[in-house]
Order: structure tokens, then C-alpha cells, then sequence
């Protein structure tokens, strides 16, 4: 057999391979989702701000740089917090007072019935993808603020 046909056998199948792995990767983050819910906070009094905040726990842990996180197609700010045996993604979207000022309305954002999400991350140096397909409500508690 030709050097050339091997060795492009060999690199496809590889990288065939490396593919499974990173997808199985994502589905074992996927699966190991424990809750994904949001509150939404207001200090009652505009204008002084509005935000959301979404958590998705996962029962899993390792060398995790989160990369971006989606809310309803706009991106969120995003903090990570783990312990040995669980993963904790939370996604922060504010709105400041200025806006505010100018409408005392609610933002849009903030008024919708339904929320889902994407999560991208690394773990060990293997990209991971993971959906919510909608985040449960929950209201606000002043420790995860």
C-alpha cells in the first residue's frame, strides 16, 4: 500500500476519533446537569438597576475555563465556582440605572417567559458544548446575588 494512502488513513481515522472523544466529553457535561434555573432582581425603586442571574450545576468538577455563556442569544457575564464534587456556572445579565432613567419599564430581557441557554467551556483542553433548553424559575436569594 502507498505511504501516502496509510498515512491519510491514519490521520482521518484520528481525527475521527478526537471528534468522538470531544463529543462524548460534551455529553457527559450534558448529562451530569444537576439544575439550570434563574431569578431575576430589581431593587424595587428605578432607576437603580435590574439583573438575572442563571445557574447551571453540574455534578461533575475538572480544569474548567469557562469561554462563553448565552442567555436568549445575548451573551452573559459569567462566574465559575467548584467544590470537589460539583461545577457551578452562573451567567449574570444587568441592566444599569441609566437606562433605566430614560424608561421605567422593565427591560425586554428581563420580561420574557422562557429562557434557554449555551454554555461553552474547556476541560482539559477539550472544547465542551452544552444546551439549556430552558432554565426553571426561581426567586431571588440574597446569598447568590
Amino acid at each position: 500500500m502507498n505511504f501516502r494512502v496509510l498515512a491519510l488513513l491514519l490521520s482521518v481515522s484520528f481525527f475521527f476519533i478526537q471528534c468522538a472523544t470531544q463529543k462524548n466529553s460534551s455529553n457527559a457535561w450534558q448529562k451530569s446537569i444537576e439544575e439550570a434555573y434563574y431569578t431575576i432582581w430589581s431593587t424595587g425603586a428605578a432607576p437603580a438597576g435590574t439583573g438575572a442571574n442563571f445557574f447551571v450545576k453540574f455534578n461533575k468538577t475538572g480544569d474548567v475555563k469557562v469561554q462563553s455563556f448565552v442567555v436568549n442569544e445575548e451573551d452573559v457575564e459569567f462566574e465559575l465556582r467548584q467544590t470537589e464534587t460539583e461545577t457551578l456556572i452562573i451567567g449574570r445579565k444587568y441592566t444599569s440605572p441609566d437606562f433605566e432613567k430614560q424608561n421605567q419599564e422593565m427591560p425586554e430581557f428581563y420580561r420574557q417567559e422562557k429562557y434557554n441557554g449555551m454554555l461553552s467551556f474547556s476541560v482539559e483542553g477539550k472544547t465542551v458544548s452544552v444546551s439549556i433548553s430552558s432554565f426553571e424559575r426561581r426567586e431571588p436569594d440574597q446569598r447568590n446575588l
